[in-house]
């Protein structure tokens, strides 16, 4: 609740200010820039976003894209109006009219930064879940493997970033039939987050879901079992928890070890009795 009534305050904030800078623009134009108002239309598409408020956050961002291709051609605030455009269309389910806005980005950041630029990796990852999302899979993983190996050089092999990215592609090779593809970057990012996160941390269950299917379908169910049980007992949230009797299962639902887990679960164990160490 304390969450909702900033975001309510952030954007009435905003709003203010916005109509605030509107009316000295009519009346007094030699005192407030156009791009003054630009920005403040972006400030308040942002408290939207966070208000759930999509269509009109994207309204907000579009209104300023003009004055931002004329104040700042080329870049990086440039880029992150069209980073913001791309993800609100994504949000809004326009998936399509999103890329160019991504494509737009990255071009303006290649011209602005090094090549192995962490910013870098943040384009191409975002980039790449959206690509996953309208089925340019391919695409999408080379992506996030090029992001991982920028991340990996700026931050190391356990910093978060890298963890996430690992977990994203591990999804994106599970989607696309890859399943022993993805065993090797879900294996990385568990090991990462067992050492920097809290194991409820949703990225953690997210590796840990994902992992488990891939040893599944990559003939490996013994060493499945155990991260499929923790999944089940550590998450109520259905995107973090193995569907048991879902496609992804065809291969193993009648092997004695996943039906004793099928069952094991089904009767209510707690997650403290099905946790397994390792």
């Amino acid at each position: 609740a304390a969450d909702k009534v900033v975001v309510a305050d952030s954007f009435r904030f905003h709003q203010n200010a916005l109509r605030i800078l509107e009316a000295v623009q009519v009346s007094r134009a030699s005192e407030v820039k156009p791009i003054d108002v630009a920005v403040a239309r972006r400030s308040i598409a942002g408290s939207l976003i966070r208000h759930g408020r999509i269509d009109e956050a994207l309204a907000m961002y579009q209104q300023a894209l003009p004055q931002y291709e004329k104040d700042f051609p080329n870049q990086s605030r440039l880029a992150d109006l069209l980073d913001d455009i791309a993800m609100a269309l994504n949000q809004s389910g326009k998936l399509q009219e999103a890329p160019p806005f991504f494509e737009r980005s990255m071009a303006i950041r290649k011209q602005i930064y090094a090549p192995d630029h962490p910013v870098q990796a943040f384009s191409l990852h975002n980039y790449a879940l959206l690509l996953m999302k309208i089925g340019r899979e391919k695409e999408a993983i080379h992506m996030m493997e090029e992001a991982i190996r920028i991340r990996m050089k700026a931050l190391g092999p356990n910093h978060p970033y890298v963890s996430i990215t690992r977990t994203d592609l591990g999804g994106a090779l599970l989607r696309s039939g890859q399943a022993a593809g993805a065993v090797a970057p879900l294996e990385s990012a568990m090991k990462a987050f067992r050492a920097t996160s809290h194991p409820r941390d949703n990225y953690y269950l997210l590796a840990q879901r994902m992992l488990g299917e891939a040893l599944a379908n990559s003939g490996r169910l013994n060493e499945a079992i155990p991260y499929l049980r923790d999944a089940l007992t550590q998450s109520d949230n259905p995107r973090l928890r193995p569907n048991l009797e879902g496609k992804a299962f065809e291969k193993v639902r009648n092997q004695p070890a996943f039906v004793a887990l099928v069952k094991e679960t089904s009767g209510g164990a707690s997650a403290s009795d099905g946790a397994v160490k390792r």
